[in-house]
């Protein structure tokens, strides 16, 4: 299961479905409190000791800080992930974390509760806290959900080869779904699905990149002021959200309009054939200087011990007064 769909945040819920499972650790660092069982302790070590850069790290993005005391649950089976779940909706089966804005909570499965593929519980550690960060940040504010689920993607780097392959595919058909639809949600569809994920994540990548922290920032601010997306996107950036996605899909074909190029056979072939003549001009230069360095040799190695008085290496030598 890829990657890309293992992390969701919900929103919050009333009461607790049935007691958690009895943990018998915890962790505190200055902003986080980790729960975990005792089996789990040098994963939650791990995840202390990189829970503070990792938080900085949100927070520079974001700009404004989430609620001291965020709690972290690991969960060690599936059923434990359940458990923990507020009643209510409940998440699928293949999330391997959850966060909860208002409750300042973060539950997180560790790598043996996985039902599908493999889970890597720092990264998703750094997707669930950027959902965390940016709801508490919005303060009830309009977020897209390209914006969520972008944003969240970036601060876990969760880029790919397929991601960049669905990026890449997406390019050369000029078939991009417009971010606006996708502002409430996703697309049901697999491909779909996984194109969004992949627009978002790279909507976000670009946007961070191109105006840098203080224009993101304020142009999160703008949602949270409740103003419309494109009034937002003018007011931080400088141009309408239209115009905005139009520049973002003109970056994208300079970027991805040369990988079809270089991956061509023809392409590959041609690439394959200057490394082998670089190879064999390296090998008959280093002959070559072999075979010079050789006859210089002969050449200083006459019976009298010195060399000829001409040769078509060496310059002639002015006879010695004395002999």
């Amino acid at each position: 299961m890829p990657l890309f769909i293992l992390f969701i945040c919900l929103p919050p819920i009333k009461a607790y479905a049935r007691s958690a499972p009895a943990v018998r650790g915890g962790l505190r660092t200055e902003h986080f409190h980790i729960t975990f069982a005792e089996r789990d302790r040098r994963l939650a070590e791990s995840l202390a000791k990189i829970s503070e850069t990792v938080y900085k790290d949100v927070v520079d993005d974001v700009g404004i800080p989430p609620r001291p005391g965020i709690e972290v649950y690991l969960a060690g089976s599936h059923e434990d992930f359940l458990h923990r779940q507020p009643q209510g909706d409940k998440a699928p089966e293949w999330a391997a974390g959850l966060a909860y804005p208002e409750r300042n909570l973060m539950i997180l499965k560790v790598p043996r509760a996985a039902l599908f593929g493999t889970i890597d519980p720092f990264q998703t550690f750094r997707h669930e806290l950027a959902h965390l960060t940016l709801h508490q940040a919005m303060s009830g504010g309009i977020i897209p959900r390209w914006l969520d689920e972008g944003l969240a993607m970036y601060e876990a780097r969760e880029w790919s080869f397929r991601t960049t392959a669905v990026i890449s595919a997406l390019t050369l058909k000029k078939k991009f779904i417009p971010l606006a639809t996708l502002n409430h949600a996703f697309p049901v569809d697999f491909n779909e699905a996984e194109a969004a994920y992949a627009e978002s994540f790279s909507m976000v990548s670009w946007l961070m990149n191109r105006f840098g922290r203080k224009d993101f920032q304020a142009f999160l601010g703008n949602l949270r002021d409740r103003k419309t997306l494109s009034q937002s996107a003018q007011a931080a950036f400088g141009m309408t959200f239209y115009e905005l996605e139009r520049r973002w899909h003109r970056w994208l074909r300079f970027r991805y309009t040369w990988i079809p190029v270089i991956t061509s056979t023809a392409a590959l072939w041609f690439i394959m054939t200057l490394i082998f003549l670089y190879v064999y001009y390296r090998k008959k230069r280093h002959a070559r200087e072999k075979v010079v360095e050789w006859e210089m040799e002969d050449l200083w190695e006459t019976e009298e011990g010195y060399p000829p008085r001409r040769s078509k290496f060496l310059p002639d030598f002015p006879d010695d007064e004395d002999d």
